[in-house]
């Protein structure tokens, strides 16, 4: 049996693929559309040459019991723990205006098992592409999945749309939730959905230079306006480092499954004020419009619904992650079963 594979996105589920495959002798090869003249750029910044980096991306990211076993089982949980700064040991929830607060106890119950961590995505991403690296694992940025197709003599050819073309034994597609290699796979499946857009953000807690002490209430909490349909979570990473996730469940218009590459912006003074008086507008508590106005970092997102799949493989093609299957945005639980995939 052959055991070249060529794995369709670089996210941590694709990383992560990447690097147990390596351990059990086969030769995978990471392929992601990012655009490579960013990765240059990034990689000059940081001084990690030979390390393609994906610039700071996202927010924080939850890790529970199955995503940590998951990594203990590849051997990396030292590795990641070494990110752990902070131990966030409950969850509030409150309304918009802090009153109705609710805390729930977020220690483990399970004798042995991991305490929960919440670690910058970014950092935890260039984690897993350093030890892919290491293990000798190539990685090819700009390299968008066009199409696929299956030979007689068990074998995938591969095309991106820039015109490379690859030969290997297997194909894992972990390109994400508007997956391209599950489009071409099962044609006849539903696409997702936008339901809801959002924002996520990133802080640095603290006296600000506007004269604004910008702070969270609780290490993490959810402050929800039911009626409205809005929310906002706040983690902290680190003493001080924080980040948040605004909700509106209100489907927005004008926005298609097009926009999936939406980038953080760019004038951020513009856009964490006009954010911040939407906020405002809420009934938000003033403390976390103030972490929103003097946000270092703010992207927009989308939620979706991923219709679910009866099987996720065809043939010599796998999905993994967002690819595969969606989860409810409330779990935290989309990094961690994409990490329970790409480990077994």
């Amino acid at each position: 049996m052959g055991k070249t594979v060529a794995i369709i996105g670089a996210g941590p589920a694709g990383v992560v693929a990447a690097i147990a495959l390596k351990r059990q002798g086969f030769e995978p090869t990471l392929y992601d559309k990012v655009d490579p003249i960013e990765v240059l750029k990034e990689t000059l910044r940081t001084g990690e040459q030979g390390v393609i980096q994906f610039g700071e991306t996202g927010g924080t990211v939850s890790l529970y019991g199955n995503g940590l076993r998951a990594l203990k089982n590849l051997g990396l949980l030292d590795k990641v723990e070494e990110l752990r700064r902070v131990q966030n040991d409950s969850m509030v929830f409150a309304l918009q205006d802090g009153s109705d607060r609710v805390v729930r106890n977020l220690h483990t119950t399970k004798p042995g098992e991991i305490e929960p961590m919440y670690v910058l995505r970014s950092e935890f991403h260039a984690l897993l592409m350093r030890e892919s690296n290491f293990l000798g694992v190539k990685t090819f940025a700009g390299k968008k999945f066009a199409s696929l197709e299956e030979t007689a003599d068990s074998q995938v050819i591969v095309t991106f749309t820039d015109g490379t073309i690859v030969e290997v034994d297997f194909v894992i597609g972990a390109d994400g939730v508007y997956s391209g290699v599950r489009r071409f796979i099962f044609p006849e499946a539903p696409l997702p959905t936008i339901y809801g857009c959002g924002y996520v953000g990133i802080v640095d807690l603290g006296p600000h230079p506007s004269g604004i002490n910008v702070k969270f209430d609780d290490m993490m909490a959810i402050h929800m306006d039911p009626i409205g349909g809005h929310a906002m979570y706040n983690s902290t990473y680190s003493p001080t480092g924080g980040a948040f996730n605004i909700i509106d469940w209100n489907k927005p218009e004008g926005v298609t499954s097009d926009d999936a590459d939406w980038k953080p912006y760019l004038d951020l003074p513009k856009e964490t004020s006009k954010l911040a008086e939407v906020l405002e507008g809420w009934g938000m508590k003033q403390n976390l419009v103030d972490v929103v106005r003097t946000a270092k970092r703010l992207a927009p997102l989308s939620l979706v619904d991923l219709p679910d799949l009866p099987v996720f493989y065809k043939g010599r093609v796998v999905l993994i992650g967002d690819a595969a299957h969606g989860t409810l945005p409330t779990m935290g639980q989309g990094l961690n079963l994409a990490l329970e995939d790409a480990a077994r």
